[in-house]
C-alpha cells in the first residue's frame, strides 16, 4: 500500500503537517496486533529455540522464514527474525538446506542486505550465513544480480566443499553452494608435478543451491586428479 504527499520541496524536511499526515496513515493502516499476538508469538519463539536445542535446525529455519515473509511488522515476524539470527550466527548453518526457502524480491532483499551489513561489520559468519539463505531464493529473476556480484568482491566468499563419489566406472563431483554468483569448471592434471590444470568437457546439473557432474576416467590410467575453478560471474546470479 502506497500513498503520497507533496511540499514545495528544496532541500528540507516536509513541514510538520506532512509529516504528521504521514506517519498516521501508517499507523492507522498498520496491521494492527490482536490481543494475544505478543504473548502467542513469544510462545512460538520459546517453542523453535527448544527444537533447535534438540536438533530440529532445518525445520525451524523454514518455518521462521515462512512466517517473516508472510507476516512482515506483526510480534511473530519479530520472533522469527530473532531466531534466524540465532541460527545464522552458528556454524552449523552452512550444513543447513536452503533450496526453496522463499519466493521473490522481498526475501532476497531481506537475505541480500543482511550480508551487505554484516560484510561492512567484519561479521563473516552472518554474512556467509545470509549468502547461503540468498541462493535459496526463488522467483527473483535477475532482481539484484549486480549487487550480488559487487559484493562477492567486496567480501569474497567461502571456498566451496567438493564431494567425490564412484561408482560404475566413473567419478561424481558434487557441491553444495554457499553463494549465488559463482560459475564453476571441472578441471583435471594428469599428476600435480606439472602443475598444468585443464578444463573438461562436462555436462553439469545445477540449480541454485546444488552443482554436479560425471566424470569417465581416461581408459588406461592409474592416476589422475581433479578440481573445481569458482568464479565470480554476474550470469551466475538468476
Amino acid at each position: 500500500m502506497v500513498k503520497d504527499w507533496s511540499f514545495t520541496g528544496g532541500h528540507q524536511v516536509a513541514p510538520a503537517d506532512i509529516q504528521n499526515a504521514a506517519l498516521s496513515w501508517i499507523l492507522n493502516t498498520r496491521v494492527k496486533a490482536a490481543a494475544n499476538d505478543r504473548a502467542t508469538a513469544l510462545t512460538q519463539g520459546n517453542s523453535w529455540r527448544a527444537r533447535i536445542a534438540a536438533g530440529d535446525r532445518q525445520a525451524v529455519l523454514r518455518e521462521a522464514v515462512a512466517v517473516l515473509m508472510s507476516q512482515p511488522r506483526s510480534w511473530f515476524a519479530y520472533q522469527a527474525q530473532l531466531v534466524l539470527d540465532q541460527l545464522m550466527a552458528d556454524q552449523s548453518f552452512r550444513l543447513l538446506d536452503t533450496a526453496n526457502l522463499a519466493q521473490g524480491g522481498l526475501a532476497r532483499n531481506v537475505f541480500y542486505y543482511s550480508a551487505w551489513g554484516a560484510a561492512l561489520n567484519s561479521d563473516w559468519q552472518n554474512y556467509d550465513s545470509a549468502m547461503k539463505a540468498l541462493a535459496g531464493i526463488t522467483s527473483a529473476d535477475t532482481y539484484l544480480s549486480n549487487e550480488i556480484y559487487a559484493l562477492l568482491g567486496l567480501a569474497g566468499y567461502p571456498v566451496p566443499v567438493l564431494r567425490i563419489t564412484q561408482a560404475a566406472g566413473q567419478l561424481g563431483f558434487s557441491i553444495n553452494k554457499d553463494t549465488l554468483g559463482l560459475t564453476y569448471t571441472m578441471q583435471t592434471c594428469p599428476n600435480l608435478a606439472s602443475g598444468v590444470w585443464q578444463d573438461m568437457p562436462c555436462i553439469p546439473v545445477e540449480t541454485n543451491t546444488a552443482w554436479s557432474t560425471n566424470v569417465v576416467p581416461p581408459t588406461g590410467a592409474k592416476n589422475g586428479f581433479y578440481r573445481v575453478r569458482v568464479t565470480p560471474s554476474r550470469n551466475a546470479v538468476p
